[in-house]
């Protein structure tokens, strides 16, 4: 369980090299961008940064990250975002079978 001002930071890594989307969902549903880039292949990857850190803030509840990867720039992010805000991943995954999409979610109080 997290507590709001608790710190964190989102390591990931891709099999091959990727055009990269990382997307925090507040408690209250609204979707951040976090990250977007081309990223290597096999390669541990570290946001915000090596030595830096998120910070929660002082709203409570369920929070989502996203992390999609796409074989290429997506063209049409918001729409991608909206899909994913109002029906979550398995539509997102349906809709756009290219997109390989992970998230995971966190209780905060």
């Amino acid at each position: 369980m997290l507590r709001s001002g608790d710190r964190f930071h989102i390591a990931f890594d891709t099999s091959k090299s990727a055009q990269v989307y990382v997307l925090f969902q507040d408690s209250a549903g609204k979707i951040t961008p976090l990250f977007s880039g081309k990223v290597q292949g096999n390669k541990l990857h570290k946001l915000p940064g090596e030595h830096d850190w998120f910070k929660l803030d002082e709203n409570t509840g369920q929070e989502k990250v996203h992390v999609l990867a796409s074989k290429s720039p997506i063209a049409n992010l918001h729409e991608v975002v909206e899909l994913l805000t109002r029906e979550g991943t398995k539509s997102l995954e349906k809709a756009y079978p290219q997109i390989y999409c992970r998230s995971f979610s966190f209780q905060r109080e």
